[in-house]
């Protein structure tokens, strides 16, 4: 039996970054005696500034609800028919291939790495795990998951994904890096708030604000007090365990 990827590191780890995977697979946490939990994540095509919170890209209409190809169980590939949009070299690397109608569904399973596909092709989805109950040729039964922490992007206004973190340092478009989601840290706030207030994304993206309770998520909760917009303010992220 396999275990998740945990790292136990020193402080000063958090800061690493690069162009080269270094850990793998994406998501896997870093864990620091104090507490503090960080997550390994890949960038999108825009650079992350410290401070920001980051979250999972939107999800792709074309690569979802689609028709697979029949397959047995022991299976360790399933081909799914994309709609009309392309997926790109280990788009869904790390990520999940989802039965959510007909037989066998309720399943997940973890996506390995895989070649580009054009627009409207058949992907065979590479597995990490074997089918577990046979899948029928159902349509709209089948959907690509991202990885939470692949190709992650500013946090916007309007959710359309979960959130994946908050960047600790810059880090460059397409690289990888850490993003906090437990302990003490900063993160852009966009409102005064005073100390134990549940924090937020509002107004604007990748930036914590007060919410009232149960209306959004909670990100964070402020540790000190923050005077006026755009300041780096000390938080308590709860984003995982």
């Amino acid at each position: 039996m396999s275990f998740p990827n945990i790292i136990f590191g020193s402080p000063g780890d958090q800061f690493v970054t690069g162009t080269t995977q270094v850990v793998e697979p994406v998501g896997s946490q870093l864990c620091l005696a104090d507490g503090r939990k960080y997550r390994y994540a890949l960038k999108s095509a825009a650079a992350a500034v410290a401070g920001d919170v980051q979250s999972s890209p939107a999800s792709v209409a074309n690569h979802d609800k689609m028709t697979p190809t029949a397959a047995a169980v022991g299976a360790v590939a399933v081909t799914v028919a994309l709609g009309a949009t392309a997926v790109t070299a280990d788009q869904y690397r790390d990520g999940y291939l989802a039965i959510e109608v007909g037989t066998g569904f309720g399943y997940v399973y973890a996506i390995a790495s895989h070649a580009a596909v054009a627009s409207a092709g058949s992907m065979v989805v590479p597995l990490r795990e074997p089918v577990q109950v046979a899948i029928p040729a159902t349509a709209v039964s089948t959907s690509l998951i991202s990885s939470i922490w692949r190709l992650v992007v500013v946090a916007p206004t309007t959710e359309t994904g979960a959130i994946a973190g908050c960047a600790v340092k810059p880090i460059a478009a397409s690289a990888f890096g850490w993003l906090q989601t437990r302990g003490i840290g900063s993160a852009t706030c966009v409102a005064s708030t005073v100390a134990g207030e549940n924090l937020s994304i509002i107004t604007t993206a990748g930036s914590l604000g007060p919410v009232a309770a149960g209306t959004t998520n909670v990100i964070a909760q402020a540790a000190s007090v923050v005077v006026g917009a755009t300041e780096k303010g000390t938080v308590y992220f709860c984003v995982d365990g």
